[in-house]
């Protein structure tokens, strides 16, 4: 990995943490931003950079993206599981008591959005 690379790597785990202590701390933004001495527009591109990136790692690795390739790779955390039923390929997911069935016909972008909103609530 080069340099460049490396430094962008930390600064997203710099920024991802900052995320973090905002959204714990309660304060809005625009307190947090300036009892640290951020500036709000750096913040919020921040924001954008590590959501584009979350996106990225949720689609790319189902098959999501505009080339519509298969992938293997799972995004951490994450665990892939397939349920073998003869001519109907369908993942189910349970957490607390909530069913989400995903098959080839889900809606990706719905799709997308349920996986931020369980993001969300880790």
């Amino acid at each position: 990995m080069k340099t460049r690379e490396i430094a962008a790597e930390h600064r997203k785990v710099e920024w991802k943490q900052i995320i973090q202590e905002r959204a714990v701390s309660g304060e809005s933004i625009s307190q947090f931003c300036e009892s640290r001495g951020i500036r709000r527009n750096q913040y919020f591109y921040w924001q954008h950079k590590l959501r584009e990136s979350a996106n990225k790692e949720l689609i790319e690795p189902f098959g999501l993206d505009a080339t519509k390739s298969k992938r293997t790779q799972v995004p951490s955390g994450w665990a892939v599981a397939e349920l073998r039923t003869p001519g109907k390929s369908m993942l189910v997911v349970e957490i607390s008591g909530c069913r989400i069935e995903v098959t080839e016909s889900t809606d990706t972008e719905l799709l997308v959005k349920t996986c931020h909103a369980l993001r969300s609530l880790c």
